[in-house]
């Protein structure tokens, strides 16, 4: 749906498809260097202890904590750019 407004009526059938398939790469892409970003930064700032296959009870509600914020902060970001389209 976000992708009909870079779809011109003049565009063949296949060539909407093929456009809407790139968005969807995109994003797809996006999501996952966001995601990468997010496991690296939380475990970087979180994990300090290595002696056992487990987290912590601090590591693991820093992690938790770490993981709410970056989602509030993507919610944040999404309602912004939908409220300006």
């Amino acid at each position: 749906a976000a992708m009909a407004g870079f779809m011109s009526p003049g565009m063949s059938s296949v060539e909407q498809q093929q456009l809407a398939q790139a968005g969807r790469n995109l994003q797809v892409e996006s999501a996952m260097e966001t995601y990468n970003i997010l496991i690296e930064r939380c475990f970087g700032d979180c994990v300090r202890t290595f002696d056992s296959p487990d987290l912590t009870q601090s590591e693991t509600t820093c992690v938790r904590t770490c993981v709410n914020n970056a989602q509030a902060i993507s919610q944040q970001i999404q309602k912004s750019f939908l409220e300006k389209s």
